[in-house]
């Protein structure tokens, strides 16, 4: 896919993915992260600030997002009712934690969350579940992405059943990193 010729920088790729960045719309959210915001808090942020971003959980605003959330969904079949594509784009999540935006999938009284970082460098090291790179979308690898982001999910689902706070770590190619959260 085509990202286009704007694309230069992290954040013109970031920003071409999820659209608006959290600093651009509201004082109000850069006061909600300037307290201390542990990763649970953060997130509960994220998701409540979801509506000021003009950002619908279920219906990813942009292509390539709805094209990635779409391809999860579809990945996941039976437990795709219960997907959210969160963005976290100059958020506290972003900033602090590395993720950029982040999948849940709830089953029950029960979530599971992926953590994305998006990026221009598919080399990066990140605090995210998983990295996907500027390249990885030119190259239209959204089915390996939806592949490894429903592992996860599912896996971080299954070890929360079993009470097991790690999962094991796995990796396709050198350009995704999925790793235990604990």
């Amino acid at each position: 896919m085509d990202i286009g010729d704007d694309v230069k920088t992290g954040y013109d790729f970031e920003k071409k993915v999820l659209g608006v960045s959290s600093l651009e719309i509201s004082p109000k959210v850069i006061y909600l992260f300037r307290r201390r915001t542990n990763f649970s808090k953060a997130v509960k942020i994220v998701k409540d600030i979801q509506p000021t971003l003009n950002w619908d959980p279920k219906n990813p605003s942009t292509e390539i997002a709805s094209i990635i959330f779409k391809t999860i969904a579809s990945s996941l079949s039976r437990h795709s009712a219960g997907l959210f594509f969160y963005s976290a784009l100059g958020t506290k999540l972003d900033y602090k934690y590395g993720t950029d935006c982040f999948f849940s999938l709830i089953m029950g009284n029960r979530e599971s969350i992926v953590t994305v970082d998006l990026t221009m460098n598919r080399n990066k090291i990140s605090k995210a579940d998983v990295i996907i790179s500027a390249d990885d979308v030119k190259n239209d690898n959204f089915y390996e992405i939806a592949k490894l982001i429903s592992k996860g999910l599912l896996s971080k689902m299954h070890s929360k059943m079993n009470h097991n706070r790690y999962i094991k770590t796995e990796s396709y190619g050198n350009k995704y990193n999925f790793k235990a959260n604990p």
